[in-house]
């Protein structure tokens, strides 16, 4: 698989009222039924940028960068201690150089960077 596309899917990750780590479960594509659906007037907290720090916000769902939030416990926390949904956000098809796996992405001489984004530096 070419280095510039990574897989792209916003996660919807589901919570637990179990105590510690737990193994994560995403419902199969044939349970549609049982992906939750924010409703009008689902309460937000969205922190695109940095790891999430806060984690007691009076809100339903945190909507977090994912990348920022690989390595800590903050997406089982949120989940498991204070019952959140979260969604991450992440990039896919695209790099950013600010990223920790910019360097990974087996960039040569420019020529697999593709065509710029107009607007997006």
């Amino acid at each position: 698989m070419h280095p510039l596309i990574r897989l792209s899917v916003i996660l919807a990750i589901f919570g637990s009222s179990s105590a510690g780590p737990v193994a994560q479960t995403y419902p199969s594509a044939t349970s549609a039924a049982a992906l939750w659906q924010p409703t009008a007037g689902t309460t937000w907290q969205i922190q695109i940028r940095d790891p999430v720090v806060k984690l007691d916000y009076n809100v339903e769902v945190y909507d977090i960068d994912l990348l920022d939030n690989l390595n800590n416990t903050v997406i089982s926390d949120l989940h498991n201690v204070f019952n959140k949904k979260v969604i991450c956000y992440f990039s896919a098809g695209s790099y950013e150089v600010w990223r920790t796996d910019y360097g990974n992405l087996g960039l040569k001489n420019g020529t697999d960077y593709g065509k710029p984004l107009q607007g997006w530096e």
